[in-house]
């Protein structure tokens, strides 16, 4: 696990995101976007517990992986 200041700042534009922020429930939401998923996974290679941004046109929220 990274910690967020120390690591690089990754960000993704989601066009979902505004969507998401309204449904989450305790500023918690599950993203179930394959290729987004894909890119943060395999590509990124992020772990639990390190942060990614993600943004759209009205939204951007740091995220934590769990």
């Amino acid at each position: 696990m990274k910690s967020f200041k120390q690591s690089h700042e990754f960000a993704f534009y989601a066009d979902f995101l505004s969507l998401l922020h309204k449904n989450a429930i305790n500023n918690t939401a599950l993203i179930v976007d394959a290729d987004l998923v894909h890119r943060i996974g395999s590509i990124l290679r992020l772990e639990k517990g390190d942060d990614i941004v993600l943004f759209d046109a009205t939204h951007h929220i740091l995220a934590t992986i769990v």
